[in-house]
């Protein structure tokens, strides 16, 4: 069918990709990433990749990272794991990838602050009650509801949120007032096509971008953007359509 006209950003606005291709990269504002004193990222596993590419733009900005996985002990034995399957799928380029990510674990820990811990209600005020300027990056696999009420409690500090959000099939009003009330504009909305698709057609989870002062470069949204790609690149491609 159609998603909630709510859901489509009003306008085309200026968009940079930030982290890797397919999955664990997301389109925002350049400008808005300058203005943030502040990174908060919850959900990483054993991907750094925006939070680099955020850093090449801000380099002023502190980074800290919040994942209940990721320590070295993940990544050797995420590399063990691909050096067992490696015989049986040849697929060195993921083997190179997680040994390439221990060695690099050591050096981005300078950078960038890593936390093993679960967020859940009661840690984004704690979080950020030494910063303004805040720009949050959530993809923490549905729980993500349990944080909607404390984003919306701070918005005055917030300049941008990348998010991911599940289920939205069964969960759908309180995204639509999330997106009413967190007092951010929507500037991009992508559907992740890891996920299967409604009985409507429609996307069950999706990544949405929310901007305090983006830059408009057009009147019409036009999807999908061209920096946009799929999360599952040996999956189909999800078309997004919305309610007049």
């Amino acid at each position: 069918m159609a998603l909630n006209k709510i859901l489509k950003p009003k306008f085309q606005y200026q968009l940079v990709r930030l982290g890797k291709k397919n999955d664990g990269g997301y389109l925002v504002g350049e400008e808005t990433v300058k203005k943030a004193e502040a990174l908060i990222s919850f959900g990483i596993k054993n991907d750094w990749s925006f939070e680099k590419d955020f850093r090449k733009i801000n380099n002023k900005s502190k980074i800290k990272c919040y994942d209940n996985q990721l320590n070295l002990k993940l990544l050797v034995r995420l590399f063990i794991i691909q050096l067992i399957f490696v015989f049986k799928n040849f697929k060195f380029s993921l083997l190179l990838k997680n040994f390439t990510d221990i060695f690099e674990y050591f050096f981005i820990k300078k950078k960038i602050e890593f936390n093993q811990k679960i967020i859940t209600y009661g840690d984004i005020k704690k979080i950020s009650i030494n910063y303004q300027n805040i720009f949050f990056k959530i993809d923490i696999d549905g729980h993500e509801y349990r944080i909607f009420d404390e984003l919306i409690e701070i918005k005055e500090k917030i300049v941008g949120i990348v998010i991911e959000i599940h289920d939205i099939d069964l969960h759908l009003e309180r995204v639509l007032s999330f997106c009413k009330e967190i007092g951010l504009e929507l500037t991009h909305i992508h559907p992740n096509n890891f996920a299967i698709i409604d009985n409507k057609g429609d996307p069950t989870v999706i990544e949405l971008t929310f901007e305090k002062t983006p830059r408009k470069i057009g009147e019409n949204c036009i999807l999908p953007h061209s920096l946009d790609m799929q999360n599952d690149p040996a999956c189909s491609n999800i078309s997004l359509k919305f309610k007049e």
